[in-house]
């Protein structure tokens, strides 16, 4: 019997990439942690290596590696730096699975040309949920959510949002710069994941532009037969 698990032929050359990284990693750690979140070099670095597309689907020009391979780019990037590691998990995760769920047409916009790293991030949080009013062809968001790690480097939010009417909690997408950034943390480690809150008040979140938190369709990527 064949596995029917898609793996990517970037796992190796993309850990090539990130091992020649490693000094810069290490030599920002301090700064980094003063910081409480990464360093524009570091950031710069992370892009130009192409790993935050490894949840992205190959049709949208994303890697797409496998849940295996996923897993085994963010231990190498522990050995290195926690905080890298996590808030590249993070990020990665929240933009892959944004891009697999979303439908053709709201995936045009975050995602135009992810194989020349023209993509947005996203951020954000699927637990405690805000609030979604029903209104035509939309909902009306509002809510605080919380430990948003990565989301200084973020352009968009994905939030989980109970809507008032059915009590469904699907999770809506929208650019982060409707919502308000809470400077709040203040921890022993890891400290330069710029894990914050943050919320949001009547944000508008179109029909196109959500997910159940809860499905297992991708409209893009997936195993083989899987959708």
């Amino acid at each position: 019997m064949t596995s029917r698990l898609r793996t990517s032929d970037e796992f190796d050359p993309l850990h090539r990439r990130l091992a020649e990284l490693a000094p810069l990693f290490q030599d920002h750690a301090d700064e980094c942690d003063r910081r409480g979140g990464l360093t524009d070099e570091v950031v710069r670095a992370l892009h130009g290596s192409g790993v935050f597309r490894i949840g992205i689907p190959r049709e949208l020009g994303g890697y797409e590696f496998s849940p295996r391979q996923q897993l085994a780019t963010i231990a190498q990037l522990s050995y290195w730096d926690a905080s890298v590691a996590w808030t590249t998990m993070a990020l990665q995760m929240v933009t892959g699975t944004t891009a697999a769920y979303l439908g053709p047409e709201a995936a045009r916009e975050p995602y135009p040309d992810v194989a020349r790293g023209e993509h947005a991030l996203m951020a954000g949080q699927s637990t405690k949920p805000g609030t979604a009013i029903r209104v035509d062809g939309a909902h009306r968001i509002s809510g605080h959510w919380q430990f948003a790690s990565g989301i200084a480097l973020a352009d968009h939010l994905h939030s989980a949002a109970r809507c008032a009417e059915t009590g469904r909690v699907p999770v809506f997408t929208f650019p982060k710069k409707q919502a308000t950034l809470i400077d709040n943390w203040d921890v022993l480690g890891p400290r330069a994941t710029d894990s914050i809150d943050y919320t949001c008040e009547d944000v508008f979140g179109p029909d196109t532009h959500v997910f159940e938190a809860t499905t297992t369709r991708a409209h893009h990527g997936g195993a083989p037969g899987a959708r």
